[in-house]
């Protein structure tokens, strides 16, 4: 219901008749102005709060992705994870699956359809580059701080209706303490493995 280049405001009714790009729900409340939206073609302006509750009636929670590193304080009180497969930890929600692998296949096209769902936040494999390694992140008995960095590429979805999921295909091939690292801080977490058939896979 929220195409990349969003160019006008839509209704509550989104995605019914109206093109993605004319119906973009996420992009309504980023902004800092106080105006509220009054008409379709009405742009740079605020959702109504009647039509923000119609459109987490039909649609699930809005998403709103946090700026990195930037997360609410901790008076905010416990932070709830939603779902039956995720946890918190430190202020975070751990992710409630993962998409393993293997490498070319079609890993990337399953986070993006994840990706569509409005109640699924799954980052780009790039997006955690720049962070701590991959696999030590997890490893909380070295340094328990260095996976809440990790996290910090991640939405914050605390208190909201939202799942979290990553996409690693590295993490195929990970060894017996990584697999147990990932089950002593969430036994619940749910992992996709995708495979290919290994010629077809070559050539690709």
């Amino acid at each position: 219901c929220c195409a990349p280049l969003c160019e006008r405001c839509g209704g509550p009714g989104c995605g019914v008749g109206a093109p993605p790009n004319l119906c973009c729900p996420s992009r309504w409340d980023l902004g800092n102005t106080t105006t509220l939206c009054t008409s379709p073609e009405h742009t740079g302006c605020r959702l109504p709060p009647d039509a923000t509750r119609a459109c987490a009636n039909n649609l699930g929670s809005v998403k709103q992705r946090s700026p990195k590193g930037q997360r609410e304080d901790a008076g905010r009180g416990a932070c709830r994870c939603y779902g039956r497969y995720s946890r918190g930890y430190l202020g975070d929600c751990l992710p409630s699956f993962m998409v393993i692998g293997s490498q070319k296949a079609a890993t990337s096209k399953l986070r993006w359809y994840l990706s569509r769902h409005p109640s699924i936040d799954i980052p780009k494999e790039e997006a955690f580059h720049s962070g701590p390694n991959a696999v030590l992140a997890w490893d909380t008995r070295a340094e328990p701080t260095r996976l809440s960095a990790y996290l910090m590429a991640f939405e914050d979805v605390c208190n909201r209706s939202v799942i979290s999921g990553l996409k690693m295909p590295d993490y195929i091939i990970m060894g017996r303490r990584s697999i147990a690292n990932f089950h002593s801080i969430n036994p619940m977490l749910r992992l996709i493995v995708t495979i290919r058939e290994p010629i077809a896979r070559l050539y690709s």
